[in-house]
């Protein structure tokens, strides 16, 4: 980024830092939780700290749709750009995966693996519109508390056939994280194993 400022004197990618920043909030949440539960705390006190986790863990893979601001027409090189967009769109989902597998791992703990799966699924699921509304609505994280109201804007402003392509975008986006996420627990799984000598 520094170096993309000084050579060609642009800095319309700072908001990458303030996006990356923003990924980093739900991964604090999910070590804080983890560790707590390691502890002994149970879901139930945790739970305004899972919530919170989930309302911020769409930051993470968002990056990716920062690609929409790659363009020919600066003074920057594209594949200059391309690179920087693609590290930080790759920092983002590599720290929200690991946020993921925190709360993969206690949820496995309490219930079955099948049913850990389940909830990883619904996650990501939940994580795709979160993408999706903040891409094309706007939305922000804490828009809940201090923006309650455009809450209802999706009620009044979508359509049929709006909702109909957002489902399909989400229901796409949902299977692609999966895909991935899979991918990076595969990845893991070539690594140190965990304390109990399996990966979850």
């Amino acid at each position: 980024m520094l170096i993309r400022e000084v050579t060609y004197e642009e800095s319309d990618f700072r908001f990458l830092v303030w996006n990356l920043v923003l990924a980093w909030v739900p991964l604090l949440l999910a070590l804080f939780v983890y560790h707590r539960h390691r502890n002994g705390t149970s879901l139930v006190l945790l739970s305004p700290a899972i919530l919170i986790w989930l309302l911020f863990l769409p930051n993470a893979p968002y990056i990716l749709t920062d690609f929409i601001h790659l363009s020919a027409t600066r003074d920057v090189p594209v594949w200059f750009d391309g690179a920087t967009l693609a590290a930080f769109a790759c920092t983002g989902l590599l720290i929200g995966f690991a946020s993921v597998h925190l709360l993969h791992r206690v949820t496995r703990h309490r219930l079955s693996s099948n049913a850990a799966w389940c909830c990883v699924a619904t996650v990501l699921g939940f994580v795709s519109a979160g993408v999706c509304l903040g891409r094309f609505l706007r939305w922000n994280s804490w828009d809940v508390f201090v923006s309650p109201r455009r809450l209802t804007e999706l009620s009044h402003a979508a359509n049929a056939d709006a909702l109909m392509r957002g489902a399909a975008m989400v229901v796409l986006l949902t299977i692609l994280l999966s895909a991935a996420y899979v991918a990076y627990l595969a990845l893991l799984r070539r690594g140190p194993t965990s304390e109990t000598g399996t990966l979850l």
